[in-house]
């Protein structure tokens, strides 16, 4: 009897050596049921006998040997991870860690609790975000939204399990057979979540079903673009990214090629393989990439597939494959300000030129203009203050809550990986369907765009990737409520998020010569309606920060459906009379 062998080669984490030196790299063989139960960029524990072998004897050179590890077991840690959650005891005032906490009815208790204020519970999350920047909720939360995703319809979620079942090796896995004795990983499924449409069908079917073979028919990683002037808080963006998924990689513009973004060939004497690049690596997570307007337009001809496909094709020296790269990315570039003359006088605004061809540009879900810092100088000098004061205080205390209830009703997404946890367990498990009053506001918002967009000189506009987005963005927005129905409240908070992240600008593609239109919103003085806004509800409100209570909320909402032609009843959202 023989069992499948299957060589990988691991290496170092910087996170677990703590050293400033490139990584180290070893041979590890995998047998039988642990082959094929990993993939490139993996975090695992393994559990080995080193051993020693002959290297292949070579013409002309010194027959030597090596170091090799003979894999006993393999356990990926960024998919079974257990989680930990972190809670604020209204008594004591202070943190305690419950493990013990079913995950599942810690965040349905906070949410019931907050039922009546979903914006406010919703701003305390986007505040757990703390990488060093005040006055850019609206970043946050768009940033949040990239992480979260959106979700395939319910007769597509393909079944769970530790291994994918697109894996050719997972037929060996011990993973997929978790008896009634055994404890399965983390991110494993009760069958009491999937849909019964799914458990009555055989098992063969519900494999064909999935994204095995090709992957959904659309994408449901979304992709968020932030543009700005340096010192705008772009790269504190990119690097808060990591806190939020298990799997991260991070490259700069000025030294990227579509080797290191792809793949490349490594060859081993007379053997050629492929040395992945950092798309492959960030499969089922999230690339940052900073400076994206310094790639060589060479280079970024490879971001076009990888980006909608999710796939990457190979065909070089005699290998023809494809490899999966199912990632968010989140960029960061510098931009150019000119006027645009483009559209008529009521949308006359100042256009975004950014070096980066059409196709490109319209893959992103979310473009994130940031023209300068929201904070007064006075506000910005105490801020950096502060910061510099309370260096070093990682625990800062928490005022007292008015409702003290039992301790799980009030997590502290701040504290360790709760964030991270919230953002794996709602991936998982919640998959939001639209209501009829969202895709009302969707296809009225949608075909209001299209309609600006005829007035265009030179052409370009919203496609059909700008609805594709809003639906994607919106089921994250519903995720992140921790609710199964897209609501008016989830298109709406989308659809201001979309247009504050604007900031009345039209985003545009300049190569050579010509400038294209690529973005723009329905309301190009959104700064001036939200400036009589914060003049009227009596100042302290920050544009970076968009909506950040329901009385504004509510303002906001009227005002979109005046301008889309639709009214609010109690039978839900429908074309006004």
């Amino acid at each position: 009897m023989y069992g499948p062998i299957k060589l990988h080669r691991i290496q170092s984490t910087d996170k677990a050596t703590g050293a400033n030196h490139l990584n180290i790299s070893i041979p590890v063989l995998l047998k039988r049921d642990i082959a094929g139960s990993c993939s490139p960029g993996d975090v695992v524990h393994l559990v080995a006998f080193v051993r020693q072998r002959w290297k292949r004897l070579r013409r002309g050179e010194r027959l030597d040997i090596e170091i090799f590890l003979d894999a006993l077991d393999i356990q990926v840690l960024n998919l079974g991870r257990k989680s930990h959650l972190y809670v604020l005891d209204d008594t004591k005032g202070n943190l305690s860690l419950h493990a013990k906490i079913a995950p599942a009815a810690s965040y349905r208790s906070f949410w019931q609790r907050h039922g009546k204020d979903e914006i406010m519970a919703r701003a305390q999350i986007v505040d757990a975000i703390d990488c060093g920047l005040l006055g850019l909720d609206n970043s946050k939360l768009a940033l949040l939204l990239t992480a979260i995703g959106g979700c395939l319809n319910p007769q597509d979620v393909p079944t769970p399990s530790g291994t994918s079942v697109t894996n050719k090796w997972s037929k060996y896995s011990r993973a997929n057979s978790c008896h009634s004795g055994t404890e399965c990983s983390a991110s494993d499924w009760d069958q009491s979540t999937q849909p019964k449409s799914q458990l009555s069908q055989p098992k063969s079917h519900r494999m064909k079903s999935s994204a095995a073979y090709g992957g959904p028919p659309t994408r449901t990683n979304c992709h968020v673009l932030f543009l700005g002037s340096p010192g705008t808080g772009k790269s504190q963006l990119l690097k808060y990214a990591s806190n939020l998924t298990g799997r991260y990689v991070a490259v700069s513009g000025t030294n990227c090629s579509t080797a290191g973004l792809t793949c490349t060939l490594i060859r081993e004497g007379s053997e050629t393989m492929l040395g992945v690049g950092a798309l492959v690596l960030a499969d089922g997570g999230i690339c940052c990439i900073d400076e994206f307007v310094l790639i060589p337009a060479e280079d970024k001809a490879c971001l076009h597939e990888a980006m909608e496909q999710q796939n990457i094709s190979i065909a070089k020296a005699g290998i023809k494959c494809s490899l999966r790269c199912r990632c968010t990315i989140i960029a960061a570039s510098n931009f150019s300000s000119v006027k645009n003359s483009n559209f008529s006088s009521q949308y006359d605004s100042c256009m975004v030129l950014v070096d980066d061809p059409l196709p490109l540009l319209s893959r992103f879900d979310l473009i994130i203009v940031l023209k300068e810092c929201p904070l007064s100088d006075l506000e910005l000098s105490n801020f950096l203050l502060e910061e510099t004061i309370n260096n070093g205080n990682d625990f800062k205390p928490k005022p007292k809550s008015q409702h003290p209830t039992n301790a799980c009703d009030t997590i502290d997404w701040s504290v360790g990986q709760t964030l991270r946890d919230y953002i794996h367990y709602i991936k998982t498990h919640i998959m939001p369907t639209l209501s009829e009053s969202a895709k009302t506001i969707l296809n009225a918002y949608y075909t209001q765009l299209r309609q600006v967009a005829s007035t265009c000189k030179n052409g370009g506009g919203p496609t059909v990737r700008t609805l594709e987005s809003l639906i994607r963005l919106s089921q994250a927005h519903a995720r992140l409520l921790f609710r199964n129905l897209v609501d008016v409240l989830d298109v709406v908070s989308v659809i201001w998020l979309y247009e504050f992240g604007l900031s009345g600008c039209t985003v545009g593609s300049s190569l050579g010569n010509e400038q294209a239109i690529e973005r723009f919103g329905l309301f190009p003085h959104i700064v001036s309606i939200f400036q009589d806004y914060a003049g009227a509800a009596g100042g302290g409100l920050k544009f970076g920060n968009g909506i950040v209570n329901v009385k504004m909320y509510r303002y906001f909402e009227s005002l979109l459906l005046n301008q889309l032609g639709l009214a609010k009843g109690p039978n839900g959202v429908a074309p006004a009379i």
